[in-house]
């Protein structure tokens, strides 16, 4: 089944979507690691400007490129007009029906897949924020 899926997106094109997104998914994490390590620097009184700075810009950056890609693919979907690369796009261009309704689709799921991944990167940053506060308020007391 991993076979044919895989068969399926690179026949389509849309391996170059899932990898937007996997990179998307994969940097999120590493800001994520990163917003981890500074936590731990600022609860043992550590400076963790060096850690937290990049943490800060790779969550921005990769949040800002996963709501882009998101909304770029479901505006495609609603202006029925389809991202698609490869030997799809060029199906598309031949007007084959079930091409477009089938580039339409992947463009949907992988809409709906960079929306959710926002929406979690933003709940990490809510978590993030309220961690932060508590280990201030620790050093406070």
């Amino acid at each position: 089944i991993g076979l044919i899926i895989g068969g399926i997106l690179a026949y389509t094109g849309a391996w170059i979507n899932l990898w937007l997104l996997f990179g998307g998914s994969n940097q999120l994490l590493a800001g994520l690691a990163l917003t981890l390590v500074s936590l731990y620097l600022t609860k043992i009184k550590k400076p963790s400007k060096y850690t937290l700075g990049p943490a800060i810009f790779m969550i921005i950056t990769c949040e800002a490129a996963l709501l882009w890609e998101g909304i770029a693919m479901l505006r495609a979907v609603a202006l029925g007009t389809p991202i698609a690369k490869g030997p799809l796009a060029t199906l598309i261009k031949q007007g084959v029906a079930w091409a477009k309704a089938t580039a339409l689709t992947l463009n949907g799921v992988f809409g709906a897949f960079g929306i959710v991944l926002f929406i979690l990167g933003l709940i990490v940053v809510i978590d993030a924020s309220k961690a932060f506060a508590r280990v201030r308020k620790a050093e406070a007391e």
